[in-house]
């Protein structure tokens, strides 16, 4: 009789360790998945003034770029804040490119830095470089053309 209850106490043991083994398989299992545009409705409202061309800085294209500029934390670094608008940009269906030229290279008060990118519009794709202020908040100070 002890021995049965000596097996029994083992394969009961043994249960919950393979339970417990499981669940902590499964919760640690990689469940990424790419994140998503922030806001799908700020994609198509983004890429229609894309499509239309309209790169003014304080509406369409540019004031939707300000606004999520605004929202990036003002103690991250400046190379991360970067990283974080070009992340932005490149998740939007009309961009087909973002790419970091420069973080606060050019001297001024507040540094500016350099973002390139292409975009699909009506016309065909047009490549821009963005010039962004590194004070606080960012601001997308001016577009100028990379051809």
């Amino acid at each position: 009789m002890q021995k049965y209850s000596t097996v029994h106490k083992n394969l009961k043991l043994t249960a919950i360790f393979a339970t417990i083994a499981i669940f902590i398989f499964v919760a640690c299992s990689d469940n990424t998945t790419k994140p998503e545009p922030a806001n799908n409705f700020q994609s198509t409202e983004f890429c229609k003034y894309v499509s239309e061309g309209k790169f003014e800085l304080t509406e369409g294209v540019g004031k939707i770029i300000n606004d999520f500029l605004k929202e990036i934390a003002p103690e991250l670094d400046d190379t991360v804040k970067m990283e974080k608008l070009r992340n932005w940009l490149n998740k939007m269906e009309c961009v087909s490119d973002a790419e970091i030229l420069c973080v606060s290279c050019v001297k001024t008060n507040p540094p500016h830095s350099e973002l390139i990118a292409t975009f699909s519009t009506q016309d065909g794709p047009i490549t821009l470089g963005l010039c962004i202020f590194m004070g606080e908040p960012l601001i997308l100070a001016n577009w100028h053309d990379q051809e």
